[in-house]
C-alpha cells in the first residue's frame, strides 16, 4: 500500500513539474483564445456603437467600446509574449504561489456570473472610467515589461522604468481598478465581495513575486525602498528640506550694525 502511495506521489510530482515547464505556453494559449473572443465582441459592439452614434449617443458607448478594445489588445500581447518566453532565471516550484497567481489573473471573469443589483448607485460613467484607466495601466505596464512578463511568479528581468518607476506593481494596480469598475458596474453585494477577493489575491500574488525578485536581484532591495508597492511614494522629506533651503536663501541677511 505504501509503495503504491509513493509511486502515485512520484507521478503527481513529475506531472506538476512538467506542467510548470509548460505553464507559460498553456496560459498563453488560453489568453490568446480569450483575446480572439474579445476581438469578436469588439467588432460586434462597434456595429452597435455606430447605430448609437447616429442618435447622438457618444460618451458611454465610446467608453464601453474602448474598454473592450484595450482588453483585447492587452490579451493579444500577453498571449504572444507568454508563448515566446524562454526558461526563467528562477521560479517557485511549489503549488501555492503559482495557483494564487493564476487565480488572481483569471478571477475577474467571474463578474460575468455575478447578479446585478443597485447596492451603491455609483454613476455608470465612473465605473467605465475605472475600467478604461485600469485596462490602459495594464497595457502600458505590459509593453514596458515585455520579456519580463509572466502570469506565475518568475524571475526574468528587473524592470524599474515607465510605470514601474512610480509603483512596484502597476499591472496589479490596473487589475484592481478594473475589478473595482466591474464591481460598481454590476453593483451587487456579491460583486463587491468578488472585488475584495480580487484585491486580496493581487496583494498575495505581489508578496510572492517580491520575495522571488529580492532573492534573485541585488538591486531589488534598493528599488523596494524607493518605490511603493501599490501607491507612489513621494519624497516629502526631501521636498520639505529643499523648501526650507529655498526660504533660507530668500530671507535677506540683517544689515551690519553701525556704531554711532
Amino acid at each position: 500500500m505504501s509503495n503504491r502511495l509513493n509511486r502515485a506521489e512520484s507521478r503527481l510530482r513529475s506531472l506538476f513539474s512538467r506542467l510548470l515547464e509548460l505553464d507559460n505556453k498553456i496560459i498563453g494559449l488560453i489568453i490568446c483564445a480569450t483575446a480572439a473572443y474579445n476581438w469578436f465582441v469588439f467588432y460586434q459592439e462597434m456595429e452597435k456603437a455606430i447605430l448609437y452614434f447616429r442618435f447622438g449617443i457618444y460618451t458611454l458607448v465610446s467608453l464601453s467600446v474602448l474598454s473592450i478594445f484595450l482588453s483585447a489588445v492587452y490579451l493579444t500581447c500577453a498571449g504572444i509574449i507568454l508563448l515566446l518566453l524562454k526558461r526563467p532565471i528562477s521560479r517557485y516550484k511549489t503549488a501555492v504561489p503559482n495557483l494564487v497567481s493564476i487565480l488572481a489573473a483569471f478571477v475577474t471573469y467571474l463578474f460575468v456570473w455575478a447578479p446585478r443589483g443597485s447596492f451603491t448607485h455609483v454613476n455608470v460613467y465612473f465605473s467605465y472610467l475605472l475600467i478604461v484607466a485600469g485596462s490602459f495601466t495594464m497595457l502600458a505596464s505590459l509593453l514596458v515589461l515585455r520579456r519580463a512578463f509572466s502570469v506565475t511568479p518568475q524571475a526574468r528581468l528587473l524592470v524599474t522604468a515607465g510605470p514601474y518607476a512610480l509603483v512596484r506593481h502597476p499591472m496589479y494596480v490596473g487589475s484592481i481598478l478594473v475589478s473595482l469598475g466591474l464591481a460598481l458596474l454590476v453593483d451587487s453585494p456579491q460583486a463587491i465581495g468578488l472585488f475584495l477577493v480580487c484585491g486580496c489575491l493581487q496583494i498575495w500574488r505581489a508578496l510572492y513575486e517580491e520575495r522571488l525578485l529580492e532573492r534573485n536581484f541585488a538591486d531589488y532591495a534598493e528599488y523596494k525602498r524607493r518605490v511603493g508597492r501599490f501607491i507612489p511614494r513621494f519624497r516629502l522629506r526631501g521636498a520639505a528640506h529643499n523648501l526650507e533651503a529655498g526660504v533660507e536663501r530668500s530671507v535677506p541677511s540683517p544689515l551690519p550694525h553701525v556704531a554711532p
